[in-house]
This record gives structure tokens, C-alpha cells and sequence, in this order.
């Protein structure tokens, strides 16, 4: 599986009903709260290893999940963060970790099946 195809169904994917933070998701930003279960994923299905970082958002500390492939950093998600950010604490995370509830584990669900659909939708049309 080429890393571009997977790339272009994850953004595809992305909605209300995978987001982290429901009351701040929109349209226009639809990687807003999207890093665990994209992280997840890559970790799942390409056993690229996951990374946590903290940042501030409107003065609370929040965990931002990306991927580190061969010491380059792999945020399919860095989208939804413009330059005034800044990040702290990286280090690698179980992502294991990631899905202990069971709102994240459906999240994760719902997100991962609607990858899945995309990708294979996707070599249908090639």
C-alpha cells in the first residue's frame, strides 16, 4: 500500500464523528482533532511508530499524536495548526494508549472503516 494512497482516504475520512473535539470541528479545518485516530492508523496498519507532543490551546495544554518515520516526522494532520503553535514534550507513546475508552475506541472504529471504504473505492477506480 503506497503511503500517498493512504494518505489521500485518512483526509477523506475525516469528520464530526472522528474528531477529538466535536464543539470545535468544521468543515474548514477537518484535521482539527483528527491526530490520535490518524496516528493510530499508521501505527495499525504500517507499524510506523507514534509520537506525543503537547501545545496550548486558548491557555489549556493539549496531546497532539503524530508519526516518526526513520527520524522524520510524519503529521498527516499539521494542517490544522497554523504557525503561532508551538510544541513541547515530544516523545514516543503506546499507542496502545490511544483507544483505552470506549469513546475512542468507536471513534476509531468508524474512522478506520471509513479509510478502509476510501481505499477501496479508490483501487476500484484505478
Amino acid at each position: 500500500m503506497e503511503l500517498i494512497n493512504l494518505k489521500a482516504a485518512i483526509e477523506k475520512s475525516w469528520s464530526i464523528d472522528t474528531t477529538y473535539k466535536v464543539d470545535e470541528w468544521t468543515e474548514d479545518n477537518p484535521a482539527w482533532g483528527q491526530c490520535a485516530v490518524s496516528a493510530y492508523l499508521l501505527n495499525e496498519m504500517l507499524l510506523i511508530p507514534v509520537k506525543r507532543c503537547f501545545f496550548y490551546y486558548k491557555g489549556e495544554e493539549r496531546p497532539h499524536y503524530y508519526n516518526e518515520i526513520e527520524g522524520k516526522v510524519l503529521d498527516l494532520t499539521s494542517s490544522q495548526f497554523d504557525d503561532s503553535y508551538t510544541f513541547f514534550g515530544h516523545s514516543y507513546f503506546y499507542s496502545k494508549e490511544l483507544i483505552v475508552n470506549r469513546w475512542m475506541f468507536e471513534r476509531y472504529c468508524i474512522f478506520k472503516n471509513a479509510v478502509l471504504k476510501n481505499l477501496n473505492e479508490n483501487s476500484n477506480t484505478l
